[in-house]
């Protein structure tokens, strides 16, 4: 798995189109892994 660097997990919460779904996926991801990667943001979108 190929994490997301910490930089562009804030430029996608900061991103004002993107979903709240998807905000709060990748939030709870951060809480319950510590990372997030391409593969969530894929399955999260």
């Amino acid at each position: 798995m190929q994490p997301v660097s910490a930089g562009g997990v804030k430029k996608i919460l900061n991103l004002p189109d993107a979903p709240e779904q998807v905000k709060s996926g990748i939030t709870r991801l951060l809480q319950q892994k510590g990372e997030v990667d391409f593969y969530d943001v894929y399955y999260l979108t």
